[in-house]
């Protein structure tokens, strides 16, 4: 099993990230990544059409998002899934 945390927090190494971090240090035997927004590169949308109207799954602009997407892409997501859990401010 691998499980990937994703900081969406502007903020490198504040208390998102610890929080995710403690949550996964007890996990031994599985295998985790913590990848933090605010560390990537990621240009704004240019609103092209060209390549994402074509394949959603791609982008002309090359930067780190092309990465993310490949990480998470790995994941099968369902809306009504008991083992996807979102963190969310209270």
């Amino acid at each position: 099993m691998k499980i990937l945390g994703i900081v969406g927090s502007n903020r490198k190494k504040g208390n998102s990230y610890l929080l995710l971090k403690e949550m996964f240090r007890n996990l031994l035997e599985i295998e985790v990544k913590i990848i933090q927004v605010a560390e990537l590169k990621i240009k704004p949308c240019k609103l092209c059409f060209k390549v994402c109207a074509k394949n959603p799954n791609q982008c002309m602009i090359k930067d780190d998002f092309e990465m993310l997407l490949g990480k998470t892409r790995v994941f099968t997501i369902s809306q009504n899934s008991d083992k996807i859990k979102k963190c969310e401010d209270g």
